[in-house]
């Protein structure tokens, strides 16, 4: 058994497969411990990124960290403000002692800072007019509104076989995810395209060169509402300065489902910094 939930375990395993690749990176930095461990493999300018409460509540995260190199490839290679996948190694997703993970180029970034509404909302655009050119037929498939109708029926089923959420509360998120299925547009509509699927201030990088978007493991295909909904607690002005946008009618399903997915997350982290999420997991040596 591994445990997903380890720190320790996480910076080993992106150490050792860096090691493995010729990358010297004996000053490893955890960034950031949420969703993933992130590691800075310092003096290297590599980032590594090792699936954690995400692999607990995730049948299998590595197709997560799949669509992540896809399309952040994808908008990189032509021209978009991403932080590109690999650099000095494979980008993956590898796998070492149960644990997968992707390497990233390091971005020189300001740690900490968010972005403000309005810049924010303009990188999106600019963002989502790279995505609108990505073959949703070829390449890495990405489920349709992924993050609540590809992914929240295996997450129920991970936070209720492991005793985390009463079966009460679990009968009404399923009841919730019912009715936004209803009133989300069909598959298929006019105006679906590739989206980064969790877009928000926190996902992007503050550079000297401007915003830098990073974190596409939520990538999906759907109206860009999903995008703006993800967006939305971003404040008016992001809205605003998107430009041409759906109506708040078109908006307001996708706000709906959006609004479940971040009350499941955060039940998730709250149980994870409670230690009651379990992380143990077959595999590993």
């Amino acid at each position: 058994m591994i445990d997903v939930l380890s720190v320790p375990r996480a910076v080993a395993a992106a150490v050792a497969v860096a090691r493995a690749h010729g990358v010297v990176c004996d000053e490893p930095e955890v960034v950031k411990n949420g969703a993933n461990v992130i590691v800075h493999l310092a003096p290297a300018p590599v980032v590594a990124r090792v699936a954690s409460t995400t692999a607990v509540v995730r049948p299998r995260p590595e197709a997560f960290l799949a669509r992540d190199i896809a399309v952040a490839r994808f908008a990189y290679d032509r021209g978009a403000a991403v932080v590109p996948p690999g650099g000095e190694l494979p980008p993956g997703p590898h796998c070492h002692d149960g644990r997968f993970l992707t390497f990233w180029r390091y971005v020189e970034h300001e740690r900490g800072a968010t972005a403000a509404p309005r810049p924010l909302g303009a990188a999106l655009a600019e963002l989502h007019t790279v995505l609108a050119g990505y073959d949703l037929s070829a390449g890495e498939p990405l489920p349709y509104v992924g993050p609540v109708l590809g992914e929240l029926p295996d997450v129920f089923g991970a936070l209720g076989g492991a005793g985390v959420v009463a079966p009460d509360e679990l009968a009404r998120w399923q009841e919730r995810l019912v009715a936004c299925k209803a009133v989300l547009p069909p598959p298929g509509g006019p105006g679906e395209q590739a989206l980064h699927g969790d877009a928000h201030r926190r996902n992007v990088l503050m550079t000297r060169a401007g915003l830098v978007w990073t974190d596409f493991e939520d990538s999906c295909r759907a109206n860009i509402a999903w995008d703006l909904a993800c967006m939305r607690n971003s404040g008016p002005e992001a809205l605003a300065a998107y430009g041409d946008r759906p109506s708040d009618a078109e908006l307001a399903p996708f706000l709906a489902a959006r609004a479940l997915q971040g009350e499941v997350w955060e039940r998730i982290f709250a149980a994870r910094d409670r230690g009651l999420l379990p992380g143990r997991r077959p595999g590993g040596t």
